[in-house]
């Protein structure tokens, strides 16, 4: 059977590239951060180096975030990355690590948002115009099928939302595979499993897989990438917030801190049920009620098992 296509892939090009080097393991080194560690000085500099050359490779005007995981080494890959491209990063929960037992024996602990973005976007500015397609990071124990599942749908939803243009997330591993696998309309079926620090995966705006777990173009020249421009960057617009992040990833829309008499807290609105929640904050309500019934399904076995 012939694997789905991106939805939005009429006009848009995909980059899919993993993270840089792990401090942990290649230098023993975590901060503290046993489920969340940084990069090694020398993924930073590879990062940096994805981030030159694919100012030579888009065909596309680039759209104005690269997505990024919530984890720490994704944000800094996506800090270098989008920095010579001249956008913004965007946090997308969707695209966080496969949570399953045979990675994590309980649900991983992340760097507090501030902290993380404060740490890891030293060239970037954060984007909070656009809310997730994910509002809060997967549950563990996650299975294999529904994590393939969902890095899928959010690579889709994100696509859909730049037509025209060219899109760059940063994920992991296991991500990577699966989009090269299944997102191109030609050429992902056979890719394999191994993928190194930085490999990159292009689709391009017709659907062929043009790139798989590339590291080859790593290798190419920084200043022959600099003089060759690439596509246009779309600046990232000034545009008002959508929300806001908050403890453990969760994403709070705009409104629903100050609705109702005085301001709610993130925490204060998580220690509600659902529906109470819903009825104590019509502006909270209003955003539930925009998304889908699928979604909004989602939202309940979400809330129910936080």
């Amino acid at each position: 059977r012939t694997p789905p296509a991106l939805r939005g892939q009429a006009g848009t090009e995909v980059f899919v590239l993993r993270h840089g080097e792990r401090a942990d393991r290649s230098r023993g080194r975590d901060d503290g951060w046993p489920d969340d560690p940084p990069l090694t000085k020398v993924g930073r500099e590879t990062a940096k180096r994805a981030g030159c050359a694919l100012r030579g490779l888009a065909s596309l005007p680039w759209a104005p975030v690269v997505y990024s995981s919530p984890f720490y080494r994704c944000l800094q890959t996506a800090d270098e990355v989008a920095a010579e491209l001249g956008l913004a990063v965007c946090v997308e929960p969707g695209l966080s690590e496969l949570c399953c037992q045979r990675i994590f024996d309980q649900q991983p602990r992340l760097r507090d948002p501030d902290e993380a973005i404060g740490g890891a976007l030293q060239r970037a500015e954060v984007d909070l115009g656009r809310a997730p397609e994910l509002w809060a990071p997967p549950q563990w124990p996650e299975q294999a099928r529904d994590a393939n599942a969902r890095v899928l749908q959010t690579a889709r939803k994100l696509a859909e939302r730049h037509p025209g243009r060219a899109v760059c997330v940063v994920c992991h591993g296991h991500s990577i595979v699966e989009m090269t696998r299944h997102l191109p309309k030609s050429g992902g079926s056979a890719t394999g499993m191994q993928t190194g620090y930085c490999a990159l995966t292009h689709i391009t705006a017709s659907g062929h897989l043009a790139r798989a777990l590339d590291q080859a173009y790593l290798k190419g020249d920084a200043s022959a990438a600099d003089s060759a421009g690439g596509a246009a960057a779309v600046g990232a617009s000034t545009v008002e917030a959508a929300g806001s992040w908050s403890a453990g990833w969760r994403w709070l829309g705009a409104g629903a801190a100050t609705a109702g008499s005085g301001t709610a807290t993130a925490d204060a609105i998580l220690e509600l049920g659902l529906d109470e929640a819903l009825q104590q904050y019509p502006a909270f309500g209003a955003l539930f009620r925009r998304g889908s019934p699928a979604k909004q399904d989602a939202w309940r076995a979400g809330w129910a098992s936080r």
